[in-house]
């Protein structure tokens, strides 16, 4: 159907009231909504609403740097802010007024995965680094942005870098050497980071540095059982629940004096049945209840269990996947809610005949 042109008239004419510009705001045709966006006299909240589907057509308003000389902090809204800036081409007056927008709302823009290159370089710029950090957050940003934030003078910003999975490995060596232990314990948890640097970072001088070592998948056999020797519990802990200690570390961190590296065994999917025998009767609750979320506890554990005094144990129970139809069926009827809930969840999921 063709265009009423007495339509097109009064959508472009600077003169039409802005309240008839809001109602052509509302017609279906395309032609008419992009004029009505590039209009002078149409009202703000209507310029916003429309910005997000045509970008392109709100930069061409030549109200647009007027409003924003006139009030810097402007508020736009997020929707066609976010659509602005994914134009190649953005004026500078506009760029000013997004860094004096909160920070909350700079960092949910640069989390944003569809923005052009030339956003990122520019954005890296920000005074403030909780918006550098919610830059190096993002999974698409390009190499050059990745450069840029290795160097950045907050150690957040290095720490998300050092955690990046697209980093590369010239940076991760870099980044290895870093001053600051917490950009060191990053690098030392990348699984793309080298051996050799692993095992240079496993003789840090800072825990934490070590800790996140323990926890990275790839660190060679004989660093975790350094590791496993470690004075300081946080660093045995991750240890204790790594997949690749050897069993007879695993035997000996089921005897720690430490309550968390002994629950760690005792949940870890590798540690053999005689020894979740021998935790499952420990003194500490904390470590009993790591027994009730192993799959591999023995039936009649977990059956003992299901009736024991703690509540956490019991709801660990109830939400094991070998938990036995029987006692699923008693944790039904428990005392604690939250209980009754699990046993419910888990006798739906796993037995949907019996619902």
């Amino acid at each position: 159907m063709a265009i009423d042109s007495q339509l097109l008239q009064q959508a472009s004419n600077p003169h039409t009231p802005p309240e008839q510009l809001r109602e052509l705001a509302a017609y279906e045709d395309v032609a008419i909504r992009q004029l009505v966006v590039v209009n002078p006299n149409t009202p703000t909240e209507v310029l916003w609403e429309l910005g997000k589907e045509f970008p392109a057509q709100l930069l061409e308003n030549p109200l647009l740097p007027l409003l924003f000389l006139e009030n810097p902090s402007l508020f736009v809204p997020l929707d066609t802010l976010v659509n602005l800036f994914q134009l190649e081409r953005v004026p500078c007056y506009l760029k000013q007024a997004f860094l004096r927008q909160n920070v909350e709302l700079q960092q949910r823009i640069a989390q944003n995965f569809n923005m052009p290159v030339s956003f990122f370089e520019w954005l890296t710029q920000s005074s403030e680094p909780l918006v550098r950090w919610a830059i190096a957050q993002n999974p698409y940003i390009p190499l050059s942005t990745i450069e840029q934030l290795a160097q950045d003078p907050d150690a957040g910003v290095r720490h998300a870098i050092g955690l990046y999975s697209k980093t590369p490995v010239s940076l991760l060596e870099q980044l290895a050497q870093d001053p600051d232990p917490g950009v060191r314990g990053a690098i030392a948890e990348n699984p793309n980071t080298p051996v050799h640097w692993l095992e240079h970072l496993a003789q840090d001088t800072d825990a934490r540095v070590r800790e996140a070592i323990a926890r990275n998948p790839n660190t060679p056999v004989p660093w975790i059982e350094q590791l496993a020797q470690d004075p300081d519990a946080t660093v045995r802990v991750p240890i204790a629940r790594n997949p690749n200690t050897p069993v007879h570390w695993l035997e000996q961190l089921a005897q720690d004096f430490n309550t968390w590296v002994r629950g760690a065994i005792a949940r870890n999917p590798n540690t053999p049945v005689y020894l979740l025998e021998r935790l499952a009767q420990d003194p500490e609750a904390t470590v009993r209840e790591m027994i009730a979320h192993n799959r591999n506890t023995p039936v009649h554990w977990l059956e003992q269990f299901a009736q024991h005094p703690e509540a956490g144990i019991r709801r660990a129970i109830a939400r094991n996947p070998n938990t036995p139809l029987d006692t699923l069926k008693s944790l039904e009827r428990d005392r604690d809610p939250y209980i009754c809930k699990a046993a419910q969840v888990k006798l739906k999921e796993r037995f949907p005949e019996l619902a």
